[in-house]
């Protein structure tokens, strides 16, 4: 299934605007609660919803430990604890992964 151009396009934008959420949430903790209503919306607008939850359903769990386990081996410190960061990396990586992975699969 070929995407149109402005939907890979728009769906480009639309990571970069999550992932700016999410850097900018560091200094502003409630644009973090823009994650979960974003993947949301993508989730209402992709075209392979079935595929798309799988996706997110592997990561959910896979890249937040991945990322403290990362974190453990460089000796750095989690400012807000191993479980509250992991809570809040959850709905990251199940929006920014799966994104990821489709926009590089089209290559």
């Amino acid at each position: 299934m070929t995407m149109p151009r402005a939907w890979l396009i728009a769906n480009a934008l639309w990571l970069q605007v999550g992932w700016w959420a999410c850097v900018l949430g560091a200094k502003v903790p409630w644009l973090l609660l823009l994650v979960p209503l974003g993947m949301a919306v993508h989730l209402t607008l992709c075209a392979a919803r079935g595929s798309e939850v799988r996706a997110l359903l592997r990561v959910t769990l896979a890249g937040p430990l991945a990322y403290l386990g990362g974190a453990r081996l460089a000796d750095v410190t989690l400012p807000l604890g191993a479980v509250v960061t992991s809570l809040l990396l959850v709905p990251i990586w199940a929006l920014a992964l799966p994104l990821l992975v489709r926009l590089a699969a089209r290559r």
